[in-house]
């Protein structure tokens, strides 16, 4: 945006905060260079803030005025994408549609699908020799064996 457009968001934002909605005042004129660009199929527009993604496909509670995609699409790296092609997120990772992840927190082992994740508990297959007894350890899931144990 050019020096123009920064002082008229300025006065906009000022507006607003005094109680008069100027928000959107990039789109009430069409032949003004104010608006963004946005990427292809998006449009610049009143929206949640942050803006959806995969993964925050519903976005924020928050308003603010940027690009936004159509309903059932959200920005991801600066594309439109469909939601069921976004994949699956946990720990701040996204995981391709039939790529399997663990959620060792919950001890769960799953599989990203279009429509979500389909997940399982952990199964252990912890097996212990005679002389060796069965441990459970914090913050794992599956129990471990552990030797020399009683000394006399």
């Amino acid at each position: 945006l050019g020096c123009a457009c920064d002082m008229f968001d300025q006065i906009a934002k000022e507006c607003t905060a005094k109680g008069s909605n100027a928000e959107g005042w990039e789109n009430k004129n069409k032949e003004h260079s104010c608006k963004p660009q946005c990427p292809d199929g998006s449009n610049y527009q009143t929206g949640p803030k942050p803006v959806p993604s995969c993964g925050n496909p519903d976005g924020g509670g928050k308003t603010q005025t940027a690009c936004f995609c159509p309903e059932g699409q959200v920005l991801e790296d600066e594309k439109c994408v469909d939601v069921g092609e976004c994949g699956c997120e946990y720990g701040g990772k996204l995981f391709e549609i039939g790529a399997k992840f663990d959620k060792p927190e919950e001890c769960l082992s799953c599989r990203c699908k279009d429509d979500g994740e389909d997940c399982e508990e952990i199964t252990c297959k912890t097996k212990c020799k005679d002389d060796e007894i069965e441990v459970d350890v914090e913050g794992e899931c599956c129990p471990e064996c552990l030797a020399d144990w009683v000394e006399a």
